[in-house]
């Protein structure tokens, strides 16, 4: 199956934004091209041959489709020199010899979707079919198809109809349907009528085309016509591209998919090593803890047949001079991809390393907090060796520059693919699973109550607190099922986080770290119980019904009030033996409220003054 992809159009639109390059490549919120994305999405579904039609800035695409041209792809430009005065019906016409013959992907260069629908597309049995949401209002502006018999049959902008339904230019077409609409094109472009849609032509023999309505309810399939549509789509598709990260499970040395979505050749993998050859990884740098050699890693990757760079020398708490370490042993060992495997750490490492191997090789520390980074397309596969972080399930990395936390955000950061395996926790001393398993349980709790708190967001935390609450003893006594449930709850809270961030304990336990070595999940735990007191103590009508939900989750009974949740946590932290307070001295207190994260705090639901932090650390630490 061949991919037809019309980049003709001028975009005009878009303004300023398409003023020197084709409308396809305007960068999505996460820095990536739509045609880019286009490309690497249908690329990795399987698709390997494309025709894409162009007009102005030719050029541009053709660098940008590079990449895939040296991972394998057959890549056809056919240009459309009179893009400004025609319709894509024209292109189309121009781009006929490539495609006859051949079953094609159709769309448009301005259409971003989901991975998931992609693949929907391609494996449905159905030969010919259009993009049909009747679950959304009809759009003025845009094209509806009319429906009869679960077909399409007329795609046009004026139609507003019963029948007609919001619709989108992602087809999936057979060679006979394809060679019926490449004769109605032929039939317009002989009388000269070229300035209209090619769904002009096949309104006349959709009939005959047997167009199945198609439904992408539940996906994200949509166009980009103006800046607003931009930022609309860029906020949309965001949700779902981190809901669809294929997070594995291994079993001995079988894999399986237990969420997201795989697609292509990843959902044949039945092994790590087929995993690594699906993704064509070539040779991956690998940065891992120095325990790398007890890890079943190793052999995964030894049985793999792939060649690999290790970097192991970086601190728990992972600076600049780290990072670009491990950046230089990337280029040393012409490595193409990245893998990490052990805790936070590891994982940030490579995360860092990821975003500044597409920076330019000056880029210093400055570059990589500055806020506003390019998209990497670097693979990375994440293996976390704890119960806790659920970093590999965020898009942000902790790296300290010059001496100070720096947070690295970029959507694009998102490992692309997650291994959990659950014989790495069972070598972790007691108090360390201690203190990640209550990382993640105020991760999930912390989301929760977010001011940035969503649906989505909410969902994994009802996944993650209940399952911690549940296993979290026989987690901590050798329990193997236990164990694979705690890991898989610190995964759902890390994904909670990624679309929440987190908030006020988080963000006062950091320096609590750095100034007494505590484990950060024990820090966390520490300033909690002082910060949902003062949720319980604001009064907040909907922010008290947050709090009972969260009890409910935590204790398993309904009829629960808001200040149950926090005794549950006391509780919980508690019979775990985690002391909550420890000795300082009054000169830290103002090193520890100096620190404090003012982009975390806003995350809180309540506005937290200098004093009352001040007075939340008085209570944590006793003076020496």
């Amino acid at each position: 199956m061949k991919a037809l992809i019309f980049n003709s159009g001028l975009g005009s639109r878009l303004g300023e934004l398409t003023k020197d390059k084709p409308k396809s490549m305007v960068r999505l919120g996460n820095g990536e091209t739509i045609f880019h994305r286009q490309l690497r999405i249908l690329h990795a579904c399987g698709i390997n041959e494309f025709v894409v039609t162009t007009g102005p800035f030719a050029e541009l695409l053709a660098v940008e489709a590079e990449p895939f041209v040296q991972a394998g792809c057959s890549i056809s430009f056919v240009s459309n020199p009179v893009y400004d005065k025609t319709n894509y019906i024209y292109s189309m016409w121009l781009a006929r010899d490539l495609l006859q013959g051949s079953d094609i992907l159709m769309l448009h260069g301005d259409l971003v979707f989901d991975a998931a629908y992609a693949q929907m597309v391609i494996d449905s049995d159905l030969p010919t079919l259009g993009s049909v949401n009747a679950s959304l209002p009809q759009p003025e502006k845009d094209f509806k198809a009319r429906v009869i018999d679960g077909e399409v049959r007329e795609v046009s902008v004026r139609i507003f109809d019963k029948d007609c339904f919001a619709f989108q230019p992602f087809y999936k077409l057979s060679k006979e349907a394809t060679q019926t609409w490449f004769d109605a094109v032929e039939r317009f472009v002989d009388t000269g009528d070229t300035g209209v849609y090619a769904e002009n032509a096949a309104n006349a023999v959709f009939a005959d085309m047997h167009v199945a309505a198609f439904s992408y309810e539940g996906h994200y399939v949509e166009e980009v016509d103006t800046p607003d549509d931009l930022e609309r789509v860029s906020a949309g598709i965001r949700t779902f591209d981190f809901a669809q990260q294929p997070v594995y499970e291994v079993s001995g040395d079988s894999i399986g998919l237990v969420d997201g979505c795989a697609v292509g050749a990843l959902r044949d993998a039945v092994r790590p090593a087929d995993l690594f050859a699906a993704l064509g990884m070539r040779k991956p740098l690998v940065i891992a803890s120095k325990h790398f050699a007890s890890f079943a890693a190793k052999q995964w990757l030894d049985d793999s047949n792939i060649a690999y760079e290790l970097f192991t020398d970086y601190s728990p708490n992972p600076s600049f001079d780290d990072v670009a370490q491990a950046r230089t042993a990337f280029y040393i060992g012409e490595c193409d991809s990245l893998i990490s495997i052990g805790g936070g750490s590891a994982i940030d490492v490579a995360k860092c390393v990821k975003q500044l191997v597409v920076m330019p090789e000056s880029s210093d520390g400055a570059a990589l907090k500055n806020g506003h980074l390019p998209y990497s397309g670097v693979l990375h596969v994440a293996v976390p060796t704890t119960a806790g972080t659920g970093s590999e399930s965020t898009h942000f990395a902790v790296c300290y520059i010059d001496g100070a936390k720096a947070s690295i955000t970029n959507e694009c950061l998102l490992p692309n693919v997650v291994l959990l395996d659950v014989s790495v926790l069972f070598g972790l001393p007691a108090y360390q699973k201690k203190c990640t398993m209550l990382d993640a349980l105020c991760q999930a709790i912390e989301s929760y109550w977010s001011r940035k708190s969503c649906a989505e967001s909410r969902m994994h935390s009802k996944i993650a607190i209940p399952a911690i609450m549940a296993n979290a003893e026989a987690y901590l006594t050798g329990d193997v099922g236990a164990a694979a449930e705690i890991m898989r709850a610190a995964n759902q809270a890390g994904k909670a986080i990624n679309l929440t961030t987190t908030t006020a304990p988080h963000a006062m336990s950091y320096k609590l770290t750095g100034l007494y070595g505590i484990p950060h999940g024990h820090a966390v735990a520490m300033c909690m119980p002082h910060c949902w007191q003062m949720l319980i103590d604001c009064g907040d009508e909907v922010l008290q019904e947050k709090l009972s939900e969260i009890a409910a989750l935590m204790i398993g009974n309904e009829s629960v009030m808001p200040i149950d949740g926090l005794k549950a946590f006391e509780g919980f932290v508690g019979h775990l033996g985690i002391t909550t307070t420890i000795s300082g001295k009054l000169a830290d207190i103002g090193a520890l409220v100096s620190s404090v994260n003012a982009q975390r705090l806003s995350n809180f639901p309540v506005a937290l003054s200098r004093d009352v932090i001040e007075s939340i650390y008085q209570k944590i630490i006793v003076l020496s």
